[in-house]
Protein backbone atom coordinates (compact mmCIF):
# COMPACT_ATOMS: atom_id res chain seq x y z
CA UNK A 1 0.00 0.00 0.00
CA UNK A 2 2.85 2.73 1.13
CA UNK A 3 4.59 1.41 -2.54
CA UNK A 4 1.15 2.43 -4.26
CA UNK A 5 0.67 5.96 -2.22
CA UNK A 6 4.73 6.69 -3.39
CA UNK A 7 3.74 5.78 -6.87
CA UNK A 8 0.48 8.09 -7.03
CA UNK A 9 2.56 11.03 -5.77
CA UNK A 10 5.20 10.13 -8.07
CA UNK A 11 2.74 10.40 -10.90
CA UNK A 12 0.92 13.48 -9.47
CA UNK A 13 3.58 15.21 -9.07
CA UNK A 14 4.79 14.54 -12.84
CA UNK A 15 1.25 15.67 -13.95
CA UNK A 16 2.26 18.98 -12.32
CA UNK A 17 4.96 19.72 -13.73
CA UNK A 18 4.00 18.78 -16.64
CA UNK A 19 1.29 21.84 -17.70
CA UNK A 20 -0.12 22.71 -20.82
CA UNK A 21 -2.09 26.12 -21.35
CA UNK A 22 -5.54 25.44 -23.33
CA UNK A 23 -6.71 27.96 -25.98
CA UNK A 24 -8.36 31.27 -24.48
CA UNK A 25 -11.87 31.37 -25.63
CA UNK A 26 -13.81 34.12 -24.78
CA UNK A 27 -17.87 32.66 -23.63
CA UNK A 28 -19.09 36.61 -24.46
CA UNK A 29 -18.65 36.42 -27.81
CA UNK A 30 -20.57 34.52 -29.97
CA UNK A 31 -19.27 31.45 -31.10
CA UNK A 32 -17.82 31.20 -34.53
CA UNK A 33 -18.29 28.09 -36.81
CA UNK A 34 -14.53 27.13 -36.25
CA UNK A 35 -15.27 27.14 -32.46
CA UNK A 36 -18.37 24.17 -32.68
CA UNK A 37 -16.32 22.53 -35.00
CA UNK A 38 -13.67 22.36 -32.71
CA UNK A 39 -15.52 21.74 -29.82
CA UNK A 40 -17.09 18.53 -31.46
CA UNK A 41 -13.73 17.37 -33.15
CA UNK A 42 -12.85 17.63 -29.39
CA UNK A 43 -15.81 15.31 -28.22
CA UNK A 44 -15.35 12.82 -30.99
CA UNK A 45 -11.55 12.24 -30.16
CA UNK A 46 -11.76 12.97 -26.83
CA UNK A 47 -10.03 9.75 -24.73
CA UNK A 48 -9.76 9.82 -21.02
CA UNK A 49 -6.16 8.29 -20.68
CA UNK A 50 -6.16 8.98 -16.61
CA UNK A 51 -8.11 9.80 -13.56
CA UNK A 52 -6.43 10.25 -9.87
CA UNK A 53 -8.97 10.58 -7.45
CA UNK A 54 -8.99 10.92 -4.07
CA UNK A 55 -10.29 13.03 -1.10
CA UNK A 56 -7.79 15.91 -1.61
CA UNK A 57 -7.82 16.11 -5.27
CA UNK A 58 -9.20 14.70 -8.15
CA UNK A 59 -7.21 15.19 -11.59
CA UNK A 60 -7.56 13.63 -15.64
CA UNK A 61 -5.57 13.91 -18.28
CA UNK A 62 -7.67 14.02 -21.37
CA UNK A 63 -5.31 13.70 -24.99
CA UNK A 64 -2.20 13.56 -22.89
CA UNK A 65 -3.43 16.81 -21.45
CA UNK A 66 -4.21 17.27 -17.58
CA UNK A 67 -7.01 18.84 -16.20
CA UNK A 68 -9.25 19.61 -12.93
CA UNK A 69 -12.34 20.22 -12.06
CA UNK A 70 -13.63 23.41 -13.02
CA UNK A 71 -10.91 23.15 -16.06
CA UNK A 72 -11.85 23.73 -19.56
CA UNK A 73 -12.12 21.21 -22.39
CA UNK A 74 -12.49 23.16 -25.61
CA UNK A 75 -15.88 24.77 -25.09
CA UNK A 76 -16.73 22.43 -22.36
CA UNK A 77 -16.27 22.99 -18.34
CA UNK A 78 -15.29 19.54 -16.79
CA UNK A 79 -17.69 19.78 -13.91
CA UNK A 80 -16.96 16.48 -11.58
CA UNK A 81 -14.41 13.46 -11.74
CA UNK A 82 -15.20 10.36 -10.54
CA UNK A 83 -13.09 7.66 -10.42
CA UNK A 84 -14.14 5.99 -13.79
CA UNK A 85 -15.70 9.00 -15.92
CA UNK A 86 -15.34 12.68 -16.12
CA UNK A 87 -18.28 14.80 -16.63
CA UNK A 88 -18.70 17.94 -18.64
CA UNK A 89 -20.96 20.53 -19.28
CA UNK A 90 -21.41 23.17 -22.51
CA UNK A 91 -24.38 25.76 -21.54
CA UNK A 92 -26.68 22.70 -20.21
CA UNK A 93 -25.23 20.18 -22.47
CA UNK A 94 -23.75 17.52 -20.28
CA UNK A 95 -21.57 15.18 -21.56
CA UNK A 96 -19.63 12.54 -19.80
CA UNK A 97 -16.51 11.42 -20.97
CA UNK A 98 -15.30 7.03 -19.65
CA UNK A 99 -11.73 6.66 -18.51
CA UNK A 100 -10.07 4.13 -21.63
CA UNK A 101 -9.79 0.22 -21.19
CA UNK A 102 -7.12 -1.03 -21.37
CA UNK A 103 -3.37 0.04 -23.00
Amino acid sequence: MKNYYRLSQWILSLLLVSTSYADFYDPTQPPSASHKKEANDDLNNAKVNLILYSKESRICVINGERYKEGDTFGQFIIKRISADSVDLDRAGEEVTLYLAKGF
